[in-house]
């Protein structure tokens, strides 16, 4: 971590940043297939074997090879919380007068 507040602040926002993007990853695919198992009388789940019946070989599906584990989903929610409260304190690090032309944190 640097001394300098700011750049110190600026690392913070780029790990968030990243953190935010692999979030929405993991997420997108769990709310992806929970739209699709709104009907789920007309849904597959892909990769784990079959059983279904011949009407349903076009229907959507839910690959399970892209399904994240619950500790998957656990670290990207927690490593998204935690970066956003590094952002939030190396803000907070930041003497008021050195905020100047800086956003910060949402």
């Amino acid at each position: 971590m640097s001394s300098d507040p700011v750049a110190a602040y600026q690392d913070a926002l780029s790990k968030l940043k990243s953190a935010t993007a692999a979030t929405e990853a993991v997420v997108r695919v769990v709310v992806d297939a929970g739209k699709k198992l709104e009907r789920w009388r007309g849904t597959v789940i892909a990769s784990v074997g079959g059983g279904y019946p011949l009407e349903l070989a076009r229907a959507p599906g839910i690959n399970a090879r892209d399904w994240p584990s619950a500790a998957t989903l656990h670290k990207a929610l927690t490593d998204w919380h935690e970066a956003n409260t590094a952002v939030r304190n190396a803000w907070n690090a930041i003497p008021q007068e050195r905020r100047v032309g800086l956003t910060p944190p949402s």
